[in-house]
């Protein structure tokens, strides 16, 4: 069975390497950090250490467009890639295995990371366009909702799970949660194909190859700025930009609105970040996944961007009652199923633009432009927080919210 022959073999199985790109990430970034922080790490190594783990995902901009201008393997158009990605996954985490105990050798540490979030970043663009190519329109809501599902899922397993097996019983141990998904993806990668003409192993090219790969390399940047000229693909790129923006600020402001406001220790906001937060994300990407392909996409995101809005009102009006944990934690956990159901919606509506020829490197773009968002939320809560108290932040976020669901109104009814 081939993965463009069954609709729920490919779904589960882009979810499953989205599962596997996620516990590394869960681990790194809570619980390896969290494990270090007891060793006595300084907050200056932790973040040396964040920033060299998220650096290899920037390049995702250059694994693109080589993938698309490589696209004649008898394997199959992304197969080869995505075997390449799990093979350098594999050898990675089986390097940090051997590489002893990482608070005394940080920077090694540190450089293998960088080597494993590096093929992260290759397995990630070669699963978003093995999705772009053989995803239905009808199915594209509830895929990338379940495949989301299944990233976050990683990231519990890689913070709860890796991150405890590391303090409690060993880093050989904690390793082990990282090598054998990644073991039984690039088994995965070998045995699935994509269509039913491809073959399992081939390190041989197709006769038309070289010719193929020429065209493409000369016509690849022209036929993707060509591609974001069309109207709909423009403004899906300006969504990208800004659609998130309210949530993006909600999630900058969150550890130090809870902390410092709220009055919870630090060990109760990772607690509530690690577990309950999750469960909200990935419920908010079923359900936005469901309901894009049940109803049309736009109302999905008119919907999502309300429920934004209102939770973000509500926490700016509601200052007297911020010590109610009740009205916190469900205005925390509805805006981050609201964000999902957002986020999933615009994926699809992003797949749904780009043309095969160049899914990888156009489907890149938007995801570049949605992470950008982040930053632009950040740096509006930074600009606001000079001048405001947070609870105006948070009602100016409500206020961006209604300029979303201007901008979510240019979408075609169809979409």
């Amino acid at each position: 069975m081939t993965l463009s022959q069954n609709v729920r073999l490919r779904s589960y199985v882009l979810a499953f390497f989205y599962l596997v790109q996620g516990i590394p990430m869960g681990f790194v970034s809570i619980g390896l950090t969290g494990y270090l922080v007891a060793a006595g790490a300084s907050s200056e190594e932790i973040a040396t250490l964040l920033a060299a783990a998220w650096v290899p995902w920037a390049l995702k901009m250059v694994f693109a467009p080589m993938m698309d201008r490589r696209q004649s393997s008898p394997m199959g158009r992304r197969r080869p890639w995505l075997v390449l990605a799990q093979a350098g996954m594999v050898l990675s985490s089986v390097v940090l295995l051997f590489s002893g105990e990482p608070s005394l050798h940080l920077v090694l540490t540190a450089l293998i990371i960088v080597v494993h979030n590096a093929f992260g970043s290759l397995q990630d663009v070669a699963v978003d366009a093995m999705a772009v190519d053989l995803l239905a329109p009808e199915e594209r809501g509830r895929a990338n909702g379940i495949m989301w599902a299944g990233k976050i899922g990683g990231m519990s397993i890689g913070a709860a799970g890796a991150g405890t097996l590391l303090a409690t019983v060993s880093w050989t141990a904690a390793i082990m949660v990282l090598l054998i998904p990644s073991f039984v993806a690039a088994l995965a990668a070998l045995v699935i194909r994509e269509q039913q003409s491809d073959v399992r192993l081939s390190i041989r090219r197709n006769r038309f190859a070289r010719k193929g790969r020429t065209d493409r390399e000369r016509l690849l940047m022209p036929l993707v700025f060509r591609a974001l000229k069309k109207e709909q693909a423009a403004w899906l790129a300006v969504m990208a930009l800004v659609g998130s923006l309210p949530a993006r600020m909600m999630i900058t402001l969150a550890p130090t609105f809870v902390v410092q406001h709220v009055g919870w220790s630090e060990a109760s906001f990772a607690q509530f970040a690690g577990g309950p937060t999750l469960i909200a994300g990935a419920t908010g990407a079923l359900l936005g996944g469901w309901l894009a392909d049940r109803y049309s996409r736009r109302r999905v995101l008119l919907l999502g961007t309300i429920l934004i809005g209102l939770f973000l009102l509500i926490l700016g009006l509601s200052q007297p009652l911020w010590q109610s944990s009740g009205v916190v934690m469900t205005s925390i956990l509805g805006i981050t199923a609201a964000d999902m159901m957002v986020r999933i919606t615009l994926f699809s509506l992003y797949m749904g633009a780009c043309r095969p020829a160049i899914a990888a490197t156009q489907y890149t773009i938007y995801m570049a432009l949605g992470n950008l968002c982040n930053v632009v939320g950040s740096l509006v809560v930074a600009l606001l927080g000079l001048w405001v108290d947070i609870d105006i932040v948070f009602i100016a976020g409500a206020a961006f919210s209604i300029l979303t669901l201007i901008l979510f109104k240019q979408i075609k009814s169809a979409s």
